[in-house]
């Protein structure tokens, strides 16, 4: 039997892996009030703070997490879990993400009707353009070949198939008579633990930015998956947030007047849900990482079409 919620019959289920995927399917389950999903969060580590943080966007955006997954790859758990949905029918299955292999599997082994893709950061703007996990056993053998699919993107010029565009519509009616400080918020990213840049020369463009604004209040907020020996470094106000950064702006009762990141979609959303604030600036900070130029050339473009300015310093 399908499980009933309130008077509405739940036949579709939503596969999320980290708390900006939820926050896209909030806004799609707003917009579109005939779909009744059932939430599943999988993770594949509990070395971070990722299923803690879409826990707490669950209870901020009033949604229920149905059943929780922490899997490795190609571990035990991880196969009972994809053949558990063999033969499994639904009217919507929802996909937090395009390039994860559990889901990919998933949705192979099981009858849909519709099929939806949210974002999962830059990754929907990659999409038929390169591939970010080229060297998974599904990249190799599947091609990432997924059935007929639409996707609810915040970057509705940048990919065909759109079911509909996210402007954070619902997050952005909590945002209302804030007041602008002069703080500047810097968003970090697990750079350095990725291998795509030295901590060593990470740490110089920290303190770049530090000298850019050191009239200012500087607050680094570090990626869910960076480490504390890494950025206990940096000689700066740090702040940990309990969920993403869309989530913690929106709790805040002020804003701060410059937000800064690298190669980070929160810059995107940023302007999306501040629209209404001119007087925050949003700036991308430019960093040559290694192996990843087209993906950033890829950013820059779509970055410079919602003028936000990129800075480049030289180290």
């Amino acid at each position: 039997m399908k499980k009933q919620l309130g008077k509405h019959r739940v036949n579709s289920i939503a596969l999320i892996s980290s708390p900006f995927q939820l926050l896209g399917l909030k806004e799609l389950l707003t917009e579109h009030n005939e779909i009744k999903a059932q939430i599943y969060t999988i993770v594949n580590t509990d070395k971070d703070s990722s299923l803690d943080q879409i826990l707490n966007v669950a209870k901020y955006l009033n949604l229920e997490i149905e059943k929780k997954y922490i899997v490795k790859k190609r571990g035990l758990q991880y196969f009972r879990l994809i053949f558990s949905f063999l033969t499994k029918k639904y009217n919507y299955l929802i996909l937090g993400a395009y390039f994860n292999s559990v889901f990919y599997l998933i949705s192979r082994l099981c009858s849909y009707k519709n099929l939806i893709f949210l974002d999962d950061g830059l990754e929907t703007v990659l999409i038929n353009k390169m591939d970010p996990a080229k060297e998974s056993i599904i990249s190799k053998f599947f091609n990432w070949k997924y059935k007929r699919s639409k996707h609810f993107t915040i970057f509705s010029n940048s990919i065909d198939n759109i079911f509909g565009q996210n402007k954070f519509i619902s997050l952005q009616s909590k945002f209302y008579n804030r007041s602008v400080n002069e703080e500047v918020f810097v968003l970090g990213g697990n750079f350095v633990e990725a291998g795509m840049i030295s901590s060593k020369n990470y740490l110089k463009h920290i303190q770049k930015i530090k000298n850019q604004f050191k009239s200012k209040k500087i607050v680094y907020i570090p990626h869910r998956k960076e480490i504390k020996l890494n950025y206990e470094k940096y000689d700066i106000d740090i702040l940990i947030t309990d969920s993403c950064f869309e989530i913690y702006l929106a709790k805040l009762e002020y804003l701060p007047s410059v937000i800064i990141s690298f190669f980070s979609t929160a810059l995107y959303t940023s302007k999306l849900i501040l629209s209404n604030y001119p007087k925050v600036k949003i700036l991308n900070y430019h960093i040559n990482f290694k192996g990843y130029e087209l993906q950033y050339d890829i950013f820059s473009d779509i970055l410079e079409k919602e003028n936000i300015k990129t800075i480049n310093y030289e180290i």
